[in-house]
């Protein structure tokens, strides 16, 4: 089984998928930003 994350990695995981959809949804907009797109963007794929 994976291991948990502690907090402090769950906030900067949020942290990096917030900026990665603001820049996602900017570039690319809301209908063809991906859940792919944005995990890679965010180094967490």
């Amino acid at each position: 089984m994976p291991r948990a994350f502690t907090d402090e990695e769950r906030g900067r995981i949020h942290e990096k998928l917030l900026d990665s959809g603001r820049s996602c949804f900017a570039r690319y907009g809301l209908k063809k930003t991906t859940i792919d797109d944005l995990v890679k963007l965010a180094g967490i794929a």
